[in-house]
């Protein structure tokens, strides 16, 4: 699980060292590159869900190795890609596959740790290896596009997902939920809707020489597919994702300020990219070094966060955090 979350790490953070590279390879504009960099994260956002769901109700190991096959597959398709719709396709694959293998892994631990001191332990290295990921993502992605070309940042990650594949196969056991959630489509479908085109609206309105309407009605479709969805979770007897437990003012903003935290990073993250590379021309390798202590101190961040909750009450530690 660690190894795999290292490399869900990188992702995170070495192909935007690439961004440059391979927006001129493959011949994307601004709004397409932006796509390129941030639609891997949408997509797993929107199946993350589901996936929890598909694994409770047909095994956990099952979606497991499913989501290996998918990254991997994904990601050598992302290095393959001759296009940028191309790309972009690749880069939804690859956000499905992490979607599948985060929801499938949290549900692993919970039943194959049932002590809570050796389950905090397990969540504490998965963790760990994220965060590790994501601080050495820029100097990874900076030296294979500067020795290799931009596809090794992606091609990369097959050999290792497929190791993690057999090891897997051979070591995890198969568990279901008794009582699974009801997969509904209808949901499904809304949730996806509404983040879609919320997100496809605002990148309409920076978009020059696109239609001046498609953003504004993009985002209100995407405001009223989200009121849908809050409105059928309340009737569900069970619902697909219980909107109630926002409800509780400590979750609600946690989830706001995780929102735009992260948020900011990676927009940053995207920003400098940009400007060290075609602004001030450093290559691919300066630009990652530059980018590392950013990289470490969100990875530093996420290890002592939880830490502190031992020091601080929960108000206390996500201020500190703010501040």
């Amino acid at each position: 699980f660690g190894t795999v979350m290292l490399v869900g790490g990188t992702d995170m953070t070495k192909v935007t060292v690439a961004v440059p590279a391979l927006a001129e390879a493959l011949g994307s504009g601004t709004v397409q590159t932006l796509w390129i960099a941030d639609v891997h994260a949408l997509a797993a956002g929107v199946a993350l869900v589901p996936s929890a769901v598909a694994a409770d109700r047909l095994g956990r190991k099952r979606i497991y190795l499913l989501g290996l096959i998918v990254a991997a597959a994904s990601a050598a398709l992302a290095g393959m890609a001759w296009a940028g719709p191309v790309m972009i396709a690749a880069r939804i694959g690859q956000g499905i596959g992490s979607a599948l293998l985060i929801a499938a892994t949290v549900a692993i631990i919970r039943v194959s740790f049932p002590g809570m001191r050796s389950r905090a332990l397990a969540y504490g290295v998965w963790t760990a290896g994220f965060s590790t990921g994501s601080a050495l993502g820029p100097l990874v992605g900076g030296v294979l596009v500067d020795l290799a070309e931009w596809p090794w940042v992606f091609w990369v990650n097959v050999p290792i997902l497929l190791l993690c594949l057999v090891g897997a196969q051979v070591v995890l056991r198969e568990s279901t939920n008794p009582d699974p959630p009801v997969l509904d489509v209808l949901s499904a479908g809304l949730s996806v809707a509404a983040v879609g085109l919320v997100i496809a609206g605002l990148k309409g309105v920076a978009q020059t020489g696109t239609d001046p309407w498609f953003g504004p009605v993009a985002i209100t479709a995407g405001v009223v597919a989200a009121g849908l969805f809050v409105v059928r979770q309340l009737r569900l007897p069970r619902p697909f994702l219980d909107v109630r437990l926002f409800g509780d003012g400590l979750l609600a903003s946690a989830a706001v300020v995780i929102a735009v935290t992260l948020g900011v990073f990676n927009g940053t993250l995207y920003l400098l990219t940009l400007r060290y590379q075609i602004v001030d021309g450093l290559s691919p390798l300066e630009t990652g070094i530059l980018l590392l202590p950013l990289a470490v101190a969100m990875a530093v961040g996420g290890l002592i966060g939880p830490a502190l909750q031992g020091w601080f009450s929960q108000q206390h530690a996500i201020a500190t955090g703010l501040f």
